[in-house]
């Protein structure tokens, strides 16, 4: 919602777009970014009064090319996925773990029941994958059995495990838990890096960090901290687009937290079928035939894993899914069974 938010308001998201290498001026300022297009394999120059280094993970990355050492520690968390039956939680259940006293949590999720998480050093190679250790599976097991004293639930009722890395200041301390989560802003010979932080503090960061370039683009207005984090709604659009639709209070108010003022679009975009759920979750069809349609989906895992979930939420990635998935993504997207 909030790209497409941006997007709405005159920005451009750029999907499968790698920064390789930055652009400098004659006096070494960061003026710009070689970008590749990982899909198609084209390469373009991006000339800007400034760039912005919100890469998470891979901050390091691009302030090594203006020469500064590392300074961030990235920090792996993991998390197990069960059938809701399995584990039926209604709310969030934190506690602190019976070995290192860390806070882990159990909470409703899309229909399952999210279990997590670690935080451990990230020591793999950022080009591929993160994925969850033995050694983490075994302590969020512990946990999860101290707990909710469920012997009789085992490795075999996971669902599917996912991990996430975040980038946090490295002070060098001996248990990455005790590392500082806030955020840091550098300009380094031009290139601003903004990480850190939190996902919840997302407009936060960004108001902090256009103040922080507001030298550099004279004549442009202040952020204001009171203004609308997310759009208005256009309910009176919505409700003319529910006019043929028979949807639950909590459908539509899922459409409505999700997709804002798109949420008309959505609806007028789906077809007969589109607003049945899938499978046993909340998701229903018409996601998946706007995800393709407007969400800018190049291969099937940003559908099941990035724009929905549904890779998660389903034994086996949604593998019974398939059949109607290649249709809707044949149909909308030209592709072939190959691909």
């Amino acid at each position: 919602r909030v790209l497409h938010e941006a997007t709405h308001a005159g920005g451009k998201a750029i999907n499968y777009a790698r920064a390789e290498s930055l652009l400098r001026d004659r006096a070494g300022h960061v003026c710009g970014a070689a970008v590749r297009d990982e899909a198609g394999g084209r390469t373009a120059e991006v000339v800007a009064k400034v760039v912005i280094n919100a890469t998470g993970a891979w901050a390091d990355e691009l302030r090594g090319q203006v020469g500064q050492r590392p300074r961030l520690r990235r920090l792996r968390g993991s998390h197990l996925v069960f059938p809701y039956e399995k584990l039926p939680v209604n709310q969030v259940v934190s506690f602190s773990h019976p070995r290192d006293h860390r806070f882990v949590f159990a909470l409703p999720w899309e229909g399952v029941t999210l279990f997590g998480t670690t935080d451990v050093d990230h020591r793999e190679d950022m080009a591929t994958d993160p994925a969850i250790s033995v050694d983490e599976i075994d302590y969020l097991m512990e946990g999860l059995h101290y707990i909710f004293a469920s012997p009789e639930l085992t490795l075999d009722d996971v669902i599917s495990t996912f991990s996430g890395i975040r980038s946090v200041l490295n002070t060098g301390q001996a248990n990455p838990s005790k590392e500082s989560r806030d955020e840091v802003l550098w300009n380094e010979n031009g290139l601003i890096t903004i990480t850190g932080g939190k996902l919840t503090m997302f407009r936060h960061m960004a108001q902090d960090t256009l103040r922080f370039i507001r030298m550099e683009l004279p004549g442009r207005p202040w952020p204001n901290p009171k203004s609308r984090t997310l759009d208005q709604l256009d309910q009176a659009a919505f409700d003319l687009a529910m006019e043929h639709c028979d949807l639950g209070d909590a459908a539509r108010l899922r459409l409505l937290g999700r997709y804002g003022v798109h949420a008309a679009d959505l609806l007028r975009a789906a077809q007969c079928d589109d607003l049945l759920p899938v499978a046993a979750t909340p998701n229903l069809w018409a996601e998946l035939r706007w995800a393709v349609q407007a969400e800018q989906v190049i291969h099937l895992d940003d559908l099941l894993l990035r724009r929905t979930r549904l890779g998660l939420q389903l034994p086996a990635g949604a593998a019974e899914l398939l059949p109607r998935i290649r249709g809707l993504c044949q149909a909308e997207l030209g592709w072939s069974d190959g691909r």
